[in-house]
């Protein structure tokens, strides 16, 4: 499998970027900004008419409909998006690799697919298959392309903002991880980083002030 093309947080502005051709597109969430039914529908028409041969999918914190209503949203994927696969806690293999998705990140205000901090979210996380290769989330594991801005916490608060009960399943349960693709934490979109043998991608294209200004990382990795 030669060009992963990695993309998140486009929040409704997906038609001012310019992705890349690859073997296959993933976005990592947050694919609206209001979540409208035009802004969804239009995210869907969109993606579909990217030309890779493969286009997979999660939902993020923003993306509501897929929580509050999942059996209309996955109708909608279907009828607006038929060459498109949306993963919702989810494996598949495509390219020889096992893929896993999930849209969770840990509670933050009263958005969607959120679990508290410690066994909540571990629920979650053990649902990760062992053997999975390229894990797809919505955020990011604690300390990994997962900074905020100072102004953004209170006082000595930590800017680490990832997820460490993530962390600490990747690190101890995930050995044959290569590749773990996510946003959510918009300050180190575009930023990709390598340690101990898997590339980590914060694929966020907006910025912290909701400006696309981000381009699309693309990975390689070897059969």
């Amino acid at each position: 499998m030669r060009h992963i093309v990695c993309i998140s947080d486009t929040h409704g502005l997906h038609d001012q970027v310019t992705v890349p051709a690859g073997d296959v597109l993933v976005h990592c969430g947050d694919t609206v900004g209001v979540n409208s039914l035009t802004e969804i529908t239009g995210f869907l028409e969109w993606f579909e008419n990217q030309p890779h041969p493969v286009k997979l999918y999660c939902a993020g914190n923003h993306d509501g409909i897929y929580e509050r209503f999942p059996k209309e949203a996955r109708k909608m994927v279907a009828r607006y998006a038929p060459s498109v696969r949306y993963l919702e806690e989810e494996s598949i293999e495509v390219g020889g690799f096992k893929w896993f998705f999930s849209p969770y990140t840990p509670t933050f205000f009263d958005w969607y697919f959120m679990a508290d901090r410690g066994s909540q979210i571990n629920s979650k996380w053990e649902k990760i298959p062992k053997e999975t290769q390229v894990l797809i989330t919505h955020g990011p594991p604690y300390g990994v392309l997962d900074l905020v801005p100072s102004d953004y916490v209170n006082g000595n608060q930590d800017r680490h903002q990832g997820c460490s009960d993530l962390r600490a399943t990747i690190d101890s349960r995930l050995s044959a991880l290569k590749l773990h693709v996510f946003g959510h934490l918009h300050s180190q979109g575009g930023e990709m980083i390598n340690i101990n043998g898997v590339i980590y991608v914060n694929a966020a294209i907006c910025d912290e002030r909701y400006k696309p200004t981000r381009q699309p990382r693309i990975i390689s990795l070897d059969d």
